[in-house]
């Protein structure tokens, strides 16, 4: 751990320059940054004017090393490999990770739906808790509809627990051991090196390469920063008949890649977040 001297020294009598040597003479540059990343929050948090229980020159803790953006996106024939091991699989994490790309939400929106917040006949999923704080409305398209139904104990549109988690183990638990059963597809699949984000990004660049407006996928990924202030605070709501639209082209192209007969362009590494 790279704190791990400082972790005797009582708040108060640390000083900036403690953290910052302790990172600057680190002997692995990644591993400090990747500790910096981690304790930044809580020291803005310690550091707020109603707190102030760390100077606010603590916030100024930094690292030389920069941080490398992932651009991974899978290829046709790693879809091809993948989608039908998702289809086929009884276990809820290859559920939730074919979920992911037929929505582009992110690992933890997904694992925190719960039944409450999916409704089936207006065919929409409305995400309350995400990364910018502004209330995501998921316009569904066939398949994921067909997959949410699939997880209905009945197998019907018969309701459900409302407070239940819609992916969870076979327990009722939430999904947690994300590594290892992403591993478990990984070796199934013959795929290997994507991580869950990479779903989301591989589903956001398709979208991209069949042509969607930038606006409408930013919209579809629920990025704050839509091209235009005024489609970022007014035209949201107004955009979901055509992120509707988005994510049913990307759907079917994603069942036609697993049926083999899509003319998808070939992915780039250029793509969206």
């Amino acid at each position: 751990m790279v704190f791990r001297g400082l972790l005797g020294r009582p708040v108060g009598l640390l000083t900036l320059a403690d953290l910052q040597m302790t990172v600057d003479h680190y002997p692995f540059p990644k591993s400090a940054a990747f500790a910096v990343r981690a304790v930044r929050p809580a020291i803005k948090w310690a550091a707020q004017p109603g707190r102030k229980y760390l100077p606010a020159e603590f916030t100024n803790l930094s690292t030389s090393v920069a941080v490398e953006r992932r651009r991974r996106v899978l290829a046709h024939d790693e879809l091809a490999a993948l989608l039908p091991v998702l289809r086929a699989s009884s276990r809820p994490y290859a559920a939730a990770l074919r979920f992911m790309l037929l929505t582009l939400a992110r690992r933890q929106e997904v694992a925190q739906a719960r039944w409450r917040d999916v409704n089936l006949e207006t065919r929409t999923w409305t995400i309350l808790a995400t990364k910018n704080g502004e209330k995501h409305v998921v316009p569904l398209s066939r398949q994921a509809l067909e997959l949410l139904r699939s997880r209905l104990t009945t197998g019907s549109v018969a309701s459900p627990d409302p407070n239940a988690p819609v992916f969870a183990t076979s327990k009722g638990a939430p999904l947690g051991d994300w590594d290892h059963e992403t591993k478990v597809v990984h070796r199934a699949s013959n795929t290997a090196s994507w991580t869950r984000h990479d779903l989301r990004r591989t589903g956001a660049t398709m979208l991209g390469e069949m042509g969607e407006l930038p606006d409408i996928i930013e919209a579809a990924l629920n990025h704050v920063s839509i091209r235009s202030p005024l489609a970022a605070t007014y035209n949201r709501s107004r955009y979901r008949p055509q992120v509707a639209a988005a994510l049913q082209r990307l759907a079917d192209a994603l069942d036609g890649i697993e049926a083999g007969t899509a003319n998808v362009v070939p992915l780039w590494a250029g793509s969206l977040e």
